[in-house]
């Protein structure tokens, strides 16, 4: 059965106000077709209405998308997980050089690399604001030792996609755009309306 754009959108306003959410971007893509849905405000505090171009932050959503594409890379041997970042990302450089000579990349992905997580250094948004965050990470406290214990890690999953726009990837181009992209969008400033 075919979607129409009314029913869609009808359908996100309804789930919004049930769900008291001040203001949504929908969008699926269904039998070929691409359908959008946009209700409601940007924020409470700056009220500007939802349209097509808002960008909203997608926040820990991220570390998914950077988690899979990883994977990805992995199934293709391009990227291992047992092996050293800084097989990849040799300039990787930490408070603790044994760390940084001894994190993989698995570390990264299920948060046992043991250094500060909450690390929210802003880099800007150009094609090297990932690598300057990567560069700023020699700043943060390693806390526990490499591989001892959990703990949710933004800056972790931050350096595994510096790992994607890795030269040693082949597919550098793809996912230097794609990486930036993600940065782009995870950033506080993202949530605003653009023109």
């Amino acid at each position: 059965m075919p979607l129409s754009n009314d029913h869609f959108a009808a359908k996100v306003r309804e789930l919004a106000e049930q769900h008291e959410v001040p203001g949504v971007a929908a969008g699926i893509f269904l039998a070929g077709e691409e359908h959008y849905a946009f209700h409601g405000v940007t924020s409470v505090e700056n009220p500007l209405p939802v349209g097509e171009s808002t960008l909203f932050g997608i926040g820990s959503t991220g570390k998914t998308f950077t988690a899979t594409a990883i994977m990805r890379l992995v199934e293709e041997g391009r990227v291992d997980l047992n092996a050293p970042v800084r097989k990849y990302i040799p300039e990787l450089k930490l408070k603790d050089e044994k760390v940084a000579r001894e994190v993989t990349v698995l570390h990264l992905l299920n948060h046992t690399a043991g250094w500060q997580g909450d690390f929210f250094a802003d880099t800007g948004q150009g094609d090297d604001a990932l690598a300057r965050f990567v560069e700023r990470m020699s700043e943060l406290e390693q806390e526990a030792p490499l591989g001892s214990a959990m703990s949710y890690n933004n800056a972790s999953l931050s350096l595994a996609g510096r790992v994607i726009e890795s030269p040693a990837a082949p597919t550098r181009t793809q996912s230097r755009r794609w990486s930036s992209t993600l940065w782009a969008c995870n950033t506080p400033s993202s949530s605003q309306e653009t023109s």
